[in-house]
Protein backbone atom coordinates (compact mmCIF):
# COMPACT_ATOMS: atom_id res chain seq x y z
CA UNK A 1 0.00 0.00 0.00
CA UNK A 2 1.41 3.51 -0.74
CA UNK A 3 2.27 5.88 1.94
CA UNK A 4 0.00 9.02 1.91
CA UNK A 5 2.01 12.32 1.85
CA UNK A 6 2.28 14.44 5.16
CA UNK A 7 -0.43 16.69 4.35
CA UNK A 8 -2.86 14.24 3.08
CA UNK A 9 -2.26 12.00 6.82
CA UNK A 10 -3.05 15.26 8.74
CA UNK A 11 -6.72 15.92 6.83
CA UNK A 12 -6.87 12.19 7.06
CA UNK A 13 -6.09 12.21 10.39
CA UNK A 14 -8.14 15.24 11.45
CA UNK A 15 -11.12 13.57 10.20
CA UNK A 16 -10.65 10.61 11.55
CA UNK A 17 -10.34 11.75 15.02
CA UNK A 18 -12.46 15.01 15.04
CA UNK A 19 -15.12 14.95 12.44
CA UNK A 20 -16.57 11.61 12.65
CA UNK A 21 -17.09 12.19 16.37
CA UNK A 22 -19.31 15.58 14.98
CA UNK A 23 -22.74 14.93 15.41
CA UNK A 24 -25.43 14.62 13.18
CA UNK A 25 -26.69 18.38 13.16
CA UNK A 26 -23.37 19.62 12.51
CA UNK A 27 -22.20 20.03 8.58
CA UNK A 28 -18.79 21.11 8.92
CA UNK A 29 -15.77 21.41 10.97
CA UNK A 30 -12.95 23.65 10.23
CA UNK A 31 -9.23 23.50 11.24
CA UNK A 32 -7.18 26.96 10.86
CA UNK A 33 -3.79 25.98 10.40
CA UNK A 34 -4.23 22.16 10.42
CA UNK A 35 -1.48 22.37 7.00
CA UNK A 36 0.75 25.23 6.35
CA UNK A 37 1.43 26.44 3.17
CA UNK A 38 -0.98 23.35 1.95
CA UNK A 39 -0.95 22.78 -1.94
CA UNK A 40 -3.60 19.57 -1.99
CA UNK A 41 -6.35 21.97 -3.42
CA UNK A 42 -5.72 25.45 -4.08
CA UNK A 43 -7.48 28.59 -5.00
CA UNK A 44 -7.48 28.48 -8.49
CA UNK A 45 -8.56 24.74 -8.15
CA UNK A 46 -11.60 25.75 -6.47
CA UNK A 47 -12.34 28.70 -9.59
CA UNK A 48 -12.04 25.88 -11.77
CA UNK A 49 -14.71 23.78 -10.11
CA UNK A 50 -17.18 26.62 -9.55
CA UNK A 51 -16.65 27.89 -13.29
CA UNK A 52 -17.94 24.03 -14.07
CA UNK A 53 -21.35 24.64 -15.86
CA UNK A 54 -22.14 20.63 -14.92
CA UNK A 55 -21.91 21.73 -11.02
CA UNK A 56 -24.74 21.37 -9.19
CA UNK A 57 -25.19 23.40 -6.21
CA UNK A 58 -27.16 20.94 -4.16
CA UNK A 59 -23.39 19.24 -4.27
CA UNK A 60 -21.33 22.12 -2.98
CA UNK A 61 -21.12 23.94 0.17
CA UNK A 62 -19.14 27.02 1.09
CA UNK A 63 -18.49 28.27 4.61
CA UNK A 64 -17.72 31.73 5.73
CA UNK A 65 -17.08 33.29 9.13
CA UNK A 66 -18.56 29.79 10.85
CA UNK A 67 -21.96 30.09 8.37
CA UNK A 68 -23.12 28.70 5.08
CA UNK A 69 -23.07 30.95 2.38
CA UNK A 70 -26.29 30.90 0.81
CA UNK A 71 -25.30 29.89 -3.39
CA UNK A 72 -29.15 29.84 -4.89
CA UNK A 73 -27.98 33.08 -6.02
CA UNK A 74 -25.75 31.68 -8.03
CA UNK A 75 -27.63 29.56 -9.51
CA UNK A 76 -28.09 30.01 -13.40
CA UNK A 77 -29.86 28.62 -16.65
CA UNK A 78 -29.25 29.06 -20.12
CA UNK A 79 -31.27 27.60 -23.47
CA UNK A 80 -29.17 25.52 -25.80
CA UNK A 81 -30.36 24.08 -28.50
CA UNK A 82 -33.68 24.42 -27.25
CA UNK A 83 -32.89 22.34 -24.75
CA UNK A 84 -32.88 24.52 -20.90
CA UNK A 85 -29.64 23.57 -18.98
CA UNK A 86 -29.29 24.14 -15.36
CA UNK A 87 -26.44 24.71 -12.91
Amino acid sequence: MTELPPQLRLVRDFFFKQALTLPPERSHLHQPGLIKCQTIFRLEDLRKHLNNPFLHLEFLQIVSGGKLVDMQAARCAKIASAVRLNS
